[in-house]
């Protein structure tokens, strides 16, 4: 979740890094880009994020926290999918 969502800031804020500590507001972000990201992690992660949460929220990690509180079983479920794919990767590879 957080490299996911590292992508999505990195996207919207034109910059090179984002890290865990890292605030949107403070890395250039404003309303209508915090909008922006909003639609992007609906469409990529299936998961909708309050526009309220990136005023609140004090930097990437605790918004994926929030990402992660909202659907833990979605979450897991994800977890187990990249596990399948990651040994099918792996399967292929052998051959």
């Amino acid at each position: 979740r957080e490299i996911a969502l590292a992508s999505i800031w990195q996207e919207v804020l034109e910059v090179a890094q984002v890290g865990l500590d890292d605030n949107f507001f403070e890395l250039g972000g404003h309303s209508l880009l915090a909008t922006q990201a909003v639609a992007l992690l609906r469409e990529r992660l299936k998961r909708e994020v309050p526009l309220r949460a990136f005023f609140e929220l004090d930097n990437l990690a605790a918004l994926a926290e929030t990402l992660a509180q909202q659907a833990p079983e979605a979450a897991e479920q994800e977890d187990d999918e990249l596990r399948a794919m990651a040994a099918l990767l792996d399967e292929l590879e052998a051959l």
